[in-house]
């Protein structure tokens, strides 16, 4: 009898490649929640962060544009929703816009968020997003999106508390970390009951979980450009 997969089986695969491979392995994270990141790289990475937020829903679209079932746009549009401050999960404002408020609020000038041009391994990531939806299928795309999701969750809650503590910006302007802290969580069990109810399969599972690592590949080697060019 074949094997099926679960949505526990996907739960553990994308806890192990984030214990391997997640951000919060990298040295900008670490010493961000110490207190001890250059201001310099966390105006940057809100600088990359909002740029990154209004271009990667490009890869959400292209998810929902591939994906046959109806079950997977729908959850899809309501990420978008929620993104764009149409639909209220934590705060009812657009995502992007909360994270350039974060970052006004540690001294940069809003008309450097106007004219900020993403480095390259930002743009690599969101190629990323687009294209393994829309070369390789959708569940592919799903998986890209979701690990980050996973990921993202843990990581954006203790920043909310670093943001605070060791940088002194005030609650309402680190909404952009709460937000994620708790959105994520719901956007990766979405994500979760997909694979387990779509790609039910020991195939299908290869391909997402390489999707999914992959994904994490882009997301540090962003955060490494991020780290070495702002220090």
């Amino acid at each position: 009898m074949a094997e099926t997969v679960t949505a526990n089986h996907y739960r553990a695969a994308f806890e192990r490649l984030v214990e391997e491979k997640g951000l919060k392995n990298h040295a900008l994270m670490k010493q961000w929640i110490a207190g001890s990141l250059p201001l310099s790289v966390v105006k940057a990475w809100c600088k990359e962060m909002y740029s990154w937020s209004a271009d990667v829903l490009r890869g959400f679209a292209a998810v929902y544009l591939t994906a046959p079932k109806f079950q997977v746009r729908h959850k899809m549009i309501l990420n978008l929703a929620e993104e764009h401050g149409i639909t209220e999960l934590v705060v009812r404002a657009r995502h992007a816009d909360l994270i350039k408020t974060c970052g006004m609020a540690l001294g940069t000038p809003e008309s450097e968020y106007d004219s900020h041009v993403p480095i390259p391994e930002q743009i690599a990531l969101t190629d990323r997003y687009i294209a393994s939806a829309l070369t390789e299928g959708y569940l592919e795309g799903l998986a890209t999106i979701g690990i980050e999701e996973f990921q993202f969750a843990p990581i954006s809650a203790t920043l909310y508390d670093s943001m605070i503590r060791h940088y002194k910006v005030a609650p309402a302007d680190a909404i952009w970390f709460k937000v994620h802290g708790a959105a994520d969580i719901e956007h990766g069990e979405r994500a979760l009951e997909d694979f387990a109810a779509y790609g039910p399969t020991p195939e299908l599972r290869d391909r997402i979980v390489s999707a999914a690592s992959r994904s994490l590949d882009a997301m540090w080697n962003w955060h490494e450009g991020i780290y070495r060019r702002f220090q």
